[in-house]
């Protein structure tokens, strides 16, 4: 703890200032900011998302870490609630690829940097990347030769009742449940206002809610992604070092 805390340059107490101004502490709870504000789409406002958010209030209160002693409790206690809501968002996390986990991360970011156009193009890509693998995934041929370069709104035409009304194209339309087809259309919507300068703002609301429907296509067991390969993920270079 002392290796990287604020206590390192001091005795047994560190002064208010210091604790607000030193570099790793303000490091990680801005990166513990930034972790509950992105469970909250997988785990909602559940109890160890409440648990997280009381922990690093205390941690980010220099009075209340004082000591060390007190700064040891405090961090322990935040650790604790970290890792219970890692091992509830973790099965969820298993159904998406690393591919589409960076893309959604990327959405919340620009989400809270209120970048929401931005939010909305990465968050709909995610959706497009599993239906591109969802179509490979059933038929490797008809997908090079259809739909390989197909963006989302290529893509949802297959749903269509009336495209694709060649026989070879049966198949691959029944890959994604009918009570998924609105929710393509709102996302490829919004993600037309937001990749075109069509004159439409998109707002924090509408920008959450795109968010909220990629996670929930992302997330149904119906489509989930059989490639281990693809399910493999490898941790972020910008994460904070101890």
């Amino acid at each position: 703890m002392r290796g990287w805390c604020a206590f390192k340059n001091h005795g047994s107490t560190v002064g208010k200032s210091c604790y607000k101004l030193f570099q790793h502490e303000r490091g990680w709870i801005a990166y513990i900011e930034h972790f509950i504000d992105t469970i909250k789409y997988l785990i909602g406002d559940s109890d160890d998302v409440n648990h997280l958010l009381e922990a690093t209030n205390i941690l980010a209160n220099p009075t209340l870490n004082s000591t060390p002693k007190n700064f040891k409790e405090n961090l322990g206690r935040l650790i604790h609630f970290v890792e219970l809501a890692e091992k509830e968002i973790a099965p969820k996390l298993s159904r998406m690829s690393c591919l589409e986990c960076k893309r959604m991360g990327e959405a919340i970011t620009c989400l809270q940097l209120s970048c929401f156009t931005a939010s909305t193009v990465m968050a709909a890509s995610a959706v497009e990347a599993r239906l591109h693998y969802l179509i490979s995934r059933k038929n490797k041929n008809i997908y090079n030769k259809h739909f390989k370069k197909a963006s989302l709104g290529g893509l949802i035409k297959l749903f269509d009742e009336n495209e694709y009304k060649n026989n070879k194209f049966m198949s691959l339309k029944s890959i994604v449940p009918a009570r998924h087809h609105s929710l393509l259309d709102i996302v490829n919507t919004y993600r037309i206002f937001s990749a075109h300068p069509l004159g439409y703002e998109l707002d924090r609301a509408i920008a959450e809610t795109v968010i909220n429907l990629s996670f929930l296509f992302l997330l149904d067991p119906e489509l989930k992604i059989a490639d281990k390969k693809a399910l493999a993920h490898r941790h972020p270079k910008n994460r904070p070092s101890n």
